[in-house]
């Protein structure tokens, strides 16, 4: 039986591995949960699995579920940042699942690695921000990086044993969210409704409007780069609409193989809580005599620019991608709030990252300083950030 914590458990992921575990009691058993600040689901899933360690971010929160810790016994509860890094951190944990969303996320995957854990990584922005230093911090403790996102978690599995020089390139595939079909003049007109009304996905609103924008796939670019030990010029993306093929590889001789499944994130769950293990699921299957079509296009760069940013980005390196991951949440919670339209947040975004001043090999700390110097111009600048 694996030892499992889950950080962000209150949100879409972290619901669904919650599910997965349930569906398999006699493979996992949860030891360790973080969230925010949502106690009324935290509490739920503390109940049904009693983990001996829970972590609440916001402090608020923390004091209202201590008044019910009577009901509890046995669970430990801790508080703020070094809270979730102590359950993060947990020597008794097989595996460390980071399903926080945003560049918070990075300092408890970089916590998770380096106390010996292996960690299933849902929160993508850690390998776009730090994907050097994680990597070698990952081999250095002898510990994995496992793929929780659909699109990486078919690459995983596509290119395990197989040699790296066989492979001519990969090919991540994305919905084209659901304004694929607008045209560009129209977004300016885009409302926060209508970017949260995904065509295939339930996801969380940040990464929701990541995908309507299509800075979500360009941060998968970036994180398959690191992930895979491939270069940008062998990472295509491709436009799928139907979301069932998950991603593709190409090999040296042209043959092009395809992961396929149901759009649903319980099976990459799956797949990086057993791994190496193959698990039978009682999952509903896809059925191939349903199968209508499955069609393909290329992605329109000036329609969605963030995604040719983010090679861009992803290319220069350094503290740049650092950068964009936290001119993007800033964004996303500007629009989310009406702050800024739609159309402007690939403007607002480029702006943030042209003020950053470039640090060849950041270290962490570089990292986070590059994360509060964008935050402290953004308070006293503005939204204009000049």
């Amino acid at each position: 039986m694996k030892n499992i914590v889950i950080l962000g458990s209150s949100g879409s992921i972290g619901k669904s591995v919650i599910e997965v575990v349930r569906e398999f009691k006699n493979e996992f058993k949860i030891i360790g949960l973080a969230v925010r600040e949502n106690i009324e689901v935290l509490i739920k899933q503390v109940k049904e699995f009693l983990p001996a360690y829970v972590a609440i971010l916001n402090r608020e929160a923390y004091k209202r579920i201590l008044e019910k810790k009577d009901l509890f016994k046995g669970v430990k509860f801790l508080e703020g940042e070094e809270g979730i890094e102590e359950v993060a951190t947990l020597k008794e944990a097989d595996i460390v699942v980071n399903a926080i969303v945003g560049s918070s996320g990075l300092r408890y995957t970089y916590k998770a690695l380096e106390s010996g854990n292996d960690v299933a990584l849902a929160n993508k922005e850690s390998l776009v921000m730090a994907g050097e230093i994680l990597k070698k911090l990952a081999k250095k403790k002898r510990v994995r990086i496992i793929p929780v996102d659909s699109e990486h978690s078919a690459i995983f599995n596509l290119i395990s044993n197989r040699k790296l020089d066989t492979i001519e390139r990969i090919i991540l595939t994305a919905s084209g969210g659901p304004f694929r079909l607008w045209r560009k003049i129209d977004f300016k007109n885009i409302k926060v409704w209508q970017a949260l009304k995904h065509p295939t996905w339930k996801m969380g609103s940040k990464i929701t409007i990541d995908s309507a924008t299509m800075a979500n796939k360009g941060f998968e670019v970036i994180e398959a780069h690191y992930l895979f030990d491939i270069p940008y010029d062998k990472i295509d993306v491709v436009i799928h609409p139907q979301s069932l093929i998950h991603s593709m590889i190409e090999t040296i001789d042209g043959e092009i193989y395809a992961q396929i499944s149901l759009p649903d994130m319980r099976y990459p769950i799956l797949n990086a809580l057993s791994y190496p293990e193959i698990l039978k699921n009682p999952f509903k299957r896809l059925e191939l005599k349903d199968l209508k079509k499955l069609t393909f296009e290329m992605p329109d760069y000036k329609k969605f620019p963030l995604l040719s940013y983010a090679y861009e980005i992803g290319k220069k390196g350094g503290n740049l991608p650092a950068a964009f991951v936290v001119a993007d949440d800033i964004a996303v919670k500007l629009f989310l709030k009406n702050k800024i339209k739609f159309n402007e947040i690939f403007k607002f975004i480029k702006k943030i990252v042209e003020k950053v001043k470039y640090i060849e090999n950041p270290s962490l700390n570089d990292i986070f300083e590059t994360e509060k110097f964008i935050y402290e111009r953004i308070k006293t600048s503005g939204y204009n950030f000049e």
